[in-house]
């Protein structure tokens, strides 16, 4: 549900129960027990929200966004207060209620606005001694959120129903007619204003939001086409250990694994390079050895997961062997330190790091079948406080490549010289994004993805890090950068800038913390959602803090993981397949009884899919043309369902589209066909010869003779029915691709 028009409904309902229960509890003069805090203020309706300050934020307020938000960054929390001063909302980022007010801080305030304000506190602030006052009644606050809950699940509950969303409908009712009996029982205990009742009142509340939590996620979907990554830090000691964690991954629905093989340059793997972690060294892993990475990569694989290696190219541990042995390899910061608090780094401007690093790289794919290879901290350290770089090399390397003499130091006090020191850097950054990659296409089926900074320019500017342009180039196969805020929405926005950037280049799996970073796992799963509007999936933050976590492997297995989901990226005939069969699936449990559909058409839909099941996928133009079959039916929907039914198969059709799109680009790209860096346009797929794939011939099945059912008048309308859609779509097809080719 749009979130303005979610905010109205609250703030209606909250200022009605408030002020009618409010009059019942003055006319008879009982209080319950309530809490008054205190905090002060910096300004009303600043432009600039600063350090651990509080910001009140008025709806005349001049510079608020065009949708009515503060337009304040992600770093900090707000409440939004309504006319009668009842919070109605408090989240990352709220919506300026009219006649009301937000309260909006940073650090220190927005502790105290995430710690001490909940929907239903009261809220008045005093302009004369710059403070705000909150009275926090338990009773008051647990039936104003009670009943803004329940007034949210009849909502999800409804559009569900309305838009034939593929969600748990029956078991959301259940639960949402059993949290309003008990909130129905609260609200008579309430009006009885008896100040013994406060506790019963409170955990009747408190049992129906559980219910209601459970209703959000009932209605929440589930994709068949998304990937479900997660970060994993080794911590197993043994085999039954990786056993289990695998078991539990399979079991939450996630298909993909970032494993950290590479961190502060110790390996997690038998290398003959590199000291395998402490925290592995002493471990013995069964049938695997010592060979932490085998075992993990073959228990995976057993369980249909992905493993990707998880490198840390330029954090460096200062007590690892490498640093020890190379201490010239270390990046020096602009005081001449080595550790800017941010730990140590690699010179990326030293030609014998990279050398090394591409000789642990070969190491690594030459040694293990790993799905693919993830490039983190590929970057320089945060420049907010401390500048880096100033190694001999760099500097020396620098002035040589500029003309220029003296102490860089002092140069780069000079604004157009300081500007080409950071292009300097970024540049070195990126030739070694594009040198890695050439190496790691030279090994077969690696998806080579990044995490990085989610601000582009924030990116560039204060960690040298250019990831666009490695995008544009076409030396990425999968984005997953690092979105880690607490305001859903917020997330998606990030998200989407992020996708206008991939365009057909790359997937994105969006990097997200939600319950890492203090959030909640409610957060998380609508983090899930919202961005699986924008991407293909998400990469969550990280196993160590969400494996035994009950609360969130519950959510995560009845919400958005209900269904088992194929990666994007996977391969193309399962991908096509899965949603085909998905679509089927629904179109036989929902659309069909719902009557946007009948089985005449559900059946003629189903040929056009084995159609375009059994056309060949094993290079651009044949998936090209797989594309145009797809984009073709899906022009076609009001033939095969009605309205909403149509509606939610062209949902899953685009998805589809968007991933064949890109693997037509990763294909030509990976072929060597097309190169992104020299061509800006995609090439038409028509104009290269591909490789001729062996024919396997099908053995020859005599025909057998069998009884022929009687005639239906049904029959012949299904062979009517299914002559003019093939007549149809392949007039529409002919004339389409005459189209994209003239």
């Amino acid at each position: 549900m749009d979130k303005l028009k979610c905010s109205t409904i609250i703030n209606t309902l909250a200022t009605f129960i408030f002020l009618f229960n409010l009059m019942n509890v003055k006319a008879n003069n009982i209080q319950f027990k309530t809490e008054e805090l205190y905090y002060s203020y910096n300004s009303i309706n600043s432009s600039v929200r600063g350090t651990n300050q509080l910001i009140i934020y008025t709806y005349s307020y001049n510079n608020k966004t065009v949708d009515g938000y503060t337009g304040t960054n992600s770093f900090g929390y707000e409440a939004a207060v309504n006319s009668e001063g009842v919070v109605i909302d408090v989240t990352t980022h709220v919506l300026i209620p009219e006649m009301g007010f937000v309260l909006s801080g940073h650090g220190s305030a927005a502790t105290f606005i995430r710690e001490n304000l909940e929907i239903g506190s009261i809220v008045t602030y005093d302009p004369f001694t710059s403070r705000i006052k909150v009275v926090n009644s338990q009773v008051n606050i647990e039936m104003l959120s009670t009943g803004s809950q329940l007034i949210n699940a009849k909502a999800k509950i409804d559009e569900a129903k309305e838009k034939l969303y593929d969600v748990n409908v029956s078991d959301a009712l259940i639960n949402y007619y059993n949290a309003k009996k008990l909130y129905e029982e609260a609200l008579n205990l309430y009006e009885s204003n008896e100040d013994q009742l406060s506790q019963l009142i409170v955990d009747k509340c408190e049992q129906a939001k559980e219910l209601l939590l459970t209703v959000t996620y009932n209605t929440m979907q589930s994709y068949v086409l998304e990937g479900r990554a997660i970060w994993h830090r080794p911590n197993e000691y043994n085999l039954d250990q990786i056993k289990r964690n695998l078991d539990k991954f399979q079991e939450l629905g996630i298909n993909l694994i970032y494993v950290e093989t590479l961190w502060g340059y110790y390996s997690n793997y038998k290398s003959d390079i590199l000291d395998m972690h402490p925290t592995l060294a002493y471990n013995t892993y069964g049938e695997y050895g010592k060979d932490y990475l085998k075992a993990y990569i073959t228990e995976a694989h057993k369980r249909g997961i992905e493993v990707h290696a998880w490198a840390e190219i330029f954090s460096m541990y200062k007590h690892s062997k490498v640093a020890t042995l190379h201490p010239d390899w270390l990046l020096i910061n602009e005081d001449g330190s080595k550790d800017n608090g941010q730990g140590y780094f690699l010179d990326p401007a030293n030609p014998e790091v990279k050398a090394f690093v591409i000789t642990i790289i070969k190491e690594m794919l030459s040694k293990y079948d790993l799905d693919g290879f993830q490039y983190d901290y590929i970057r320089y350290p945060s420049e907010e406080e401390v500048m880096s770089g100033y190694t001999e090399y760099a500097m020396n390397d620098f002035k040589n490549e500029y003309g220029l003499t003296g102490d860089v130091k002092e140069l780069i006090k000079n604004s157009e010289i300081k500007l080409k020191w950071d292009m300097y850097r970024r540049n070195l950054i990126s030739q070694f994004v594009k040198e890695m990659t050439r190496v790691i296409r030279e090994y077969e089926n690696i998806n080579i993805s990044m995490a990085v900074a989610p601000h582009y320019e924030l990116a560039r500017t204060n960690y040298m890090q250019d990831w666009t342009l490695w995008i544009k180039n076409g030396w990425i196969d999968t984005v997953t950068p690092m979105v880690y805020v607490g305001d859903p929405y917020y997330a998606k926005s990030i998200a989407k800038d992020i996708q206008g950037f991939t365009k057909n280049f790359t997937f994105q799996y969006t990097g997200i913390g939600p319950v890492y970073f203090g959030f909640s796992v409610l957060t998380n799963q609508e983090q899930i959602v919202l961005i699986n509007d924008v991407a293909l999936g998400t990469a969550m933050f990280a196993s160590h803090n969400l494996i035994g976590n009950i609360e969130f492997e519950n959510a995560l297995k009845m919400s958005t993981n209900r269904k088992k989901a194929v990666l994007p990226h996977s391969d193309v005939e399962q991908i096509v397949s899965a949603v085909f069969n998905d679509i089927i699936d629904k179109s036989e449990r929902i659309y069909i009884p719902h009557l946007k559909m009948t089985e005449s058409q559900k059946d003629e839909l189903n040929k056009e899919f084995n159609r375009i099941n059994v056309l060949k996928k094993n290079n651009a133009k044949e998936l090209y043309e797989v594309k145009d079959a797809v984009f073709v039916l899906s022009l076609y929907l009001n033939m095969y369902a009605n309205d909403v039914a149509a509606e939610r198969i062209n949902d899953d059709l685009s998805r589809l589209l968007t991933v064949l799109d890109i693997k037509i680009s990763q294909d030509l790209i990976n072929r060597g066909f097309w190169n992104p860096e020299l061509v800006k346009e995609r090439p038409d797929v028509y104009t290269f010869d591909y490789p001729i794939e062996e024919i396997v011939e099908e053995p020859i099945i005599e025909d057998i003779e069998v009884e022929q059912p009687k005639e239906d008048s049904r029959d012949h309308l299904g062979l009517i029915i299914g002559g003019l859609s093939f007549i149809t779509l392949a007039s529409g097809l002919l004339f389409y691709k005459l189209k994209r080719r003239n």
